[in-house]
């Protein structure tokens, strides 16, 4: 059906690759376009804004979207285990945390520190018998007590899949429940094989990170629990919100149209939450533009990495590079580093660099880095 030039219909999802390729047929062929985006990049939505063109929402699937709180910060309140005893007989239940260790951090009473990585800082995490870094990925055997005075207890303190796990053993001991995370499941066969079984029912609990709902082909699911989203909101990336709204999104759209979708948070009151309640992409999009043109965020500057490797000799290549490309007077770049990536990439220094004129950052780039770029190091455009 013809919705006329310029006017989409956000329905289901589309590669945002795609959703761009069209756009920009429709417009150098003047032709009517109906888009169907679950929820395009900021870049794209603020591109539709400034062409004028019409955006409208298709009716929304009817499941059942709540957030839970306890003032006790208890992970498994008394609701969401009733919830979980009602749902079970049918199985296919989904749990998301994006947090796999059994702890955020190990804590000393006697000190009042978290045990902290040697290498770079960073507050271990318990992983069964053994404590590791997110940051360089490094492990160790569980210590006896702190290093620092030799306290022999630590106090735990735990919201990861691993102590998600162990409470809903302990609650539903006769109920089998699997874990599912790129650290349990690998890629490839074994990832395959445990999707599989939790479709056909053998088994009623997945937990999971957030990369259990990249395949979108799960169905028949009796129940969606998400747990302490905003997480993902400590990153220093941001684009965190985007990801965290798209995401939100995408689970209520997992062809589960009878699987309520439950968000377990200490922070209701965050304006996120609201505007996907509420169904509000328009609101969710405005406000996050509002806010990265008043901090100088991407798509108003650009971000460039340059990453390195983590080679005896590694970090000291790539200051010689980044020098090379350090604004002169009046270049319209700035240059941010060196620092480690966050999260799960592994140990790689890097430097960043801002833009709000990709393409003379481009050119300096070419004439003064490019030909003695050595192998292993890369650019990446607007990874902040």
């Amino acid at each position: 059906m013809d919705q006329g030039a310029g006017k989409f219909l956000l329905d289901k999802p589309l590669p945002v690759d795609l959703t761009a390729a069209a756009l920009f047929m429709a417009e150098k062929r003047s032709l009517s376009l109906r888009v169907f985006s679950l929820a395009p990049s900021i870049a794209l939505y603020k591109e539709w804004l400034e062409k004028g063109w019409e955006i409208r929402r298709s009716e929304r699937p009817a499941v059942g979207k709540r957030l839970i709180t306890d003032p006790k910060k208890r992970t498994l309140t008394k609701e969401l285990t009733s919830l979980l005893e009602e749902r079970l007989p049918e199985r296919r239940i989904l749990l998301l945390l994006n947090r796999v260790a059994s702890s955020p951090l190990l804590y000393c009473p006697q000190c009042r520190r978290p045990l902290l990585c040697e290498r770079d800082g960073t507050p271990l995490q318990q992983e069964e018998e053994r404590v590791s870094c997110p940051q360089c990925q490094g492990s160790l055997p569980l210590p006896e007590g702190c290093p620092r005075c030799g306290t022999p207890l630590l106090s735990l303190r735990g919201k990861g899949i691993a102590a998600l796990k162990h409470k809903l053993s302990s609650l539903f001991p006769d109920q089998r429940a699997e874990e599912y995370s790129r650290k349990s499941v690998g890629r490839g066969k074994r990832e395959e094989e445990v999707l599989e079984s939790f479709q056909r029912g053998e088994f009623p609990l997945l937990l999971g990170t957030d990369l259990a709902v990249r395949p979108f082909h799960l169905q028949n699911l009796s129940l969606i629990i998400l747990f302490y989203p905003e997480f993902d909101l400590s990153s220093p990336d941001p684009a965190a919100s985007e990801r965290l709204f798209s995401l939100l999104t995408s689970l209520a759209w997992m062809k589960a149209e009878s699987a309520p979708l439950v968000i377990k948070t200490d922070f209701p009151d965050l304006p996120l939450f609201s505007e996907f309640l509420a169904d509000d992409f328009e609101g969710f999009f405005s406000r996050e533009l509002e806010l990265r043109k008043k901090m100088g965020y991407f798509p108003f500057r650009r971000f460039l990495t340059l990453q390195g490797e983590e080679t005896p000799g590694g970090i000291r290549k790539l200051k010689a590079l980044a020098e090379k490309i350090k604004p002169h007077e009046g270049d319209p770049w700035e240059l941010l580093g060196p620092f480690l990536p966050s999260g799960k990439k592994g140990l790689f220094p890097r430097f960043t660099l801002v833009t709000t004129s990709p393409e003379a950052l481009w050119k300096a780039i070419h004439e003064r880095v490019l030909p003695s770029t050595p192998p292993g190091f890369r650019f990446t455009v607007d990874r902040a």
